[in-house]
């Protein structure tokens, strides 16, 4: 028995759907059944019951052969539906797999910038704290330079005065000058102006001649 006979015992045509199938059976059954047959010969009860049997043949083959394809489908139904959903999971690892390397390479960038900046700001703090310093050395030479450089003129003219006093014989209110601006020079360490020394020095001259006076 093959297919092609099986459809031509049951008169369907082979595109027909199983419905169309056992419909055929019911009605061709129904006229070849042994139990229409029982009132006649022997002779067409057997061609009867020959013929049902052939009936009954075709309809299990085409049976069968309907639930191999239904089972053939379904197999290819599952491994496509497998096939598919392996598909999906390769695609999610293969997008999760993504993601993270998005996420690593920004978090890289991210990392890598924070380095710049605080290079960049170390740098400026550099140069912030460098420049700092660079204007108070400018300060501390200019706010020690010259005092240092009154204090030498006051100094000197001081000594000046007290050695022309002793050497020529100048007199108390010279060499009373001469001491006073040297001691106005040292205390005030050059920080004031040289008229101010002179007025004070002046000053100190004229006060220690007025007491010498007066002893």
């Amino acid at each position: 028995m093959d297919l092609n006979r099986a459809y031509e015992i049951l008169m369907i045509p082979h595109d027909a759907d199983l419905d169309d199938v056992k419909k055929a059976f019911r009605d061709e059954a129904r006229i070849v059944h042994p139990d229409q047959y029982a009132n006649v010969s022997e002779a067409v009860r057997a061609r009867a019951e020959e013929k049902f049997k052939l009936l009954n043949e075709a309809y299990q083959f085409i049976l069968s052969y309907y639930d191999r394809k239904v089972d053939a489908e379904e197999q290819q139904r599952m491994e496509a539906e497998s096939r598919e959903l392996a598909e999906k999971e390769a695609a999610a690892r293969a997008k999760a797999e993504r993601e993270k390397q998005r996420v690593l390479e920004e978090q890289q960038r991210r990392e890598e910038f924070e380095r710049e900046k605080e290079l960049e700001e170390s740098k400026l703090r550099w140069k912030v704290a460098q420049e700092s310093r660079n204007l108070k050395s400018e300060r501390d030479f200019s706010v020690v330079k010259k005092p240092n450089h009154r204090f030498a003129i006051s100094w000197s003219i001081g000594v000046v005065l007290i050695a022309y006093a002793l050497l020529t014989n100048g007199g108390v209110p010279l060499l009373s000058l001469g001491i006073a601006m040297g001691l106005i020079a040292i205390i005030s360490r050059g920080k004031l102006p040289l008229w101010v020394v002179f007025v004070l020095s002046i000053g100190c001259a004229l006060i220690a001649s007025a007491i010498r006076e007066i002893m």
